[in-house]
């Protein structure tokens, strides 16, 4: 009896020294609950599923027939679409989507109702930049959409025509009756014979009309136009593939971030701190010396991640490699800015752990690893430009998927960003080795 007293005394003793360290640190109980909420509430609160509108540019022919008809498609377009205007010069438009001045280019096809009366469907062609392959089959998905309401306007077109033509063609089929009725009683003579000739040339007309009808498929009557989608990127990666450079660049800033996180929080508790007190090493020393060795290892690390991508997944690298180390390089000096800066704020490991795996949710959620940034409303996208890893991912994968580097202001902001964390990581650092 005494033997169980005693164990469960220590047991509970022991509980309630921990439960009093847990108290003790407010910080680290409003981050460990408050911290996760406030991600998914932001989160819920700012995704939107419409998808941003395309600036759509029409290629269609001078002598098509479908070019005035064109302007008031456009005017009901609705809203997923935002009409760029129309040309004639397909080459211009490849170039201006290539540019990123427009973000479709749709080619009408020439002849459209010559081909379908010639029993063969019209397609449109749509033209797109886009790697991501999600988007590619929206951009499918919704130009089916958009030529099925062409298709339906050909049919309404074309029951108006025939409609108008009967009515057109009500008075002589009652002069053919009483042409008939005549002719069956001999009186062919005068006026009458002309009239027979004019109706018997209608009825030809009619007839060759008919023939042409019957000769048309009924498939290609009730859907005349289809689309074909057409990117104009180098290579249509996989879905896993496109997520590839998103994950490398999520694990390279949690990396950096954790490792920074947890280094002056150490040197603090180790006591290592008052060592470069009475050293003569200066703040901007240590730093220094940390954002070497970090850099270092998580070059490594990013090279290895890479190469394992590249031979062990088959995922294609289309850039440069002075121009992919150049991205991971300024993703990790500024995730190593963010790290140090946590570490610098953060009383004890508990608190720089909890910290950086804020920062990697922040990351998941609002960097376009998860969804796409048009996705989140714009005054909550600002904390996505916040983030080191949402650069990083928008550059790598134009690297790895289009061979270069086409947004150079984004390695600018990234290098500025962490240029900006390092200043405020040595002002914190240099605060606190002064401290007595």
């Amino acid at each position: 009896m005494n033997r169980l007293l005693s164990f469960a005394i220590r047991a509970t003793a022991l509980s309630g020294k921990e439960t009093a360290e847990i108290v003790r640190q407010p910080r680290l109980i409003l981050t460990l609950v408050l911290g996760p909420f406030l991600i998914l509430l932001l989160f819920g609160v700012s995704f939107t599923e419409e998808a941003a509108p395309r600036r759509a540019l029409i290629v269609v022919g001078q002598d098509n027939p479908m070019r005035s008809e064109i302007p008031g498609f456009a005017a009901d377009i609705g809203s997923q679409l935002i009409y760029a205007g129309m040309t004639d010069d397909e080459a211009m438009a490849r170039r201006r989507l290539k540019e990123g001045a427009v973000d479709l280019v749709v080619v009408v096809p020439d002849r459209p109702y010559e081909t379908v009366r010639s029993n063969q469907h019209g397609t449109f062609t749509i033209i797109h930049n886009d790697i991501n392959p999600v988007q590619a089959d929206f951009v499918r998905r919704m130009g089916n959409s958009y030529v099925g309401d062409v298709n339906r306007r050909v049919q309404e077109t074309i029951a108006q025509e025939e409609q108008a033509q009967a009515a057109a063609l009500r008075g002589d089929v009652t002069d053919a009756r009483d042409l008939a009725g005549a002719v069956s009683q001999g009186l062919q003579t005068g006026p009458v014979a002309e009239r027979a000739r004019e109706l018997s040339q209608k009825m030809d007309v009619l007839g060759r009309r008919m023939d042409d009808l019957q000769q048309v498929d009924p498939e290609i009557m009730v859907e005349p136009f289809l689309t074909e989608t057409e990117s104009i990127a180098e290579v249509s990666p996989s879905l896993a593939d496109y997520f590839a450079p998103a994950v490398l660049a999520l694990l390279l800033q949690h990396l950096a971030v954790t490792f920074a996180g947890l280094s002056i929080v150490r040197d603090r508790q180790q006591g290592t701190m008052e060592l470069f007190r009475v050293s003569p090493l200066s703040a901007i020393e240590t730093l220094l010396g940390k954002y070497l060795a970090y850099l270092a290892v998580g070059g490594l690390v990013a090279a290895a991640l890479a190469a394992g991508a590249t031979y062990g997944l088959g995922v294609p690298i289309l850039g440069e490699p002075r121009q992919y180390a150049l991205v991971v390089g300024g993703l990790l000096f500024a995730s190593l800015g963010v790290g140090f800066v946590i570490s610098l704020i953060s009383q004890n490991e508990n608190q720089a752990v909890q910290y950086s795996m804020l920062v990697l949710l922040t990351g998941v959620f609002f960097s376009g690893f998860l969804v796409i940034l048009t996705a989140i409303t714009e005054p909550i996208r600002y904390i996505s430009w916040a983030m080191p890893v949402t650069y990083g991912i928008q550059l790598l994968r134009n690297v790895t998927f289009r061979g270069q580097i086409i947004q150079w202001e984004f390695v600018a902001v990234l290098y500025g960003l962490g240029a900006a964390l390092m200043f405020a990581a040595w002002l914190l650092l240099r605060r606190q080795m002064a401290a007595r």
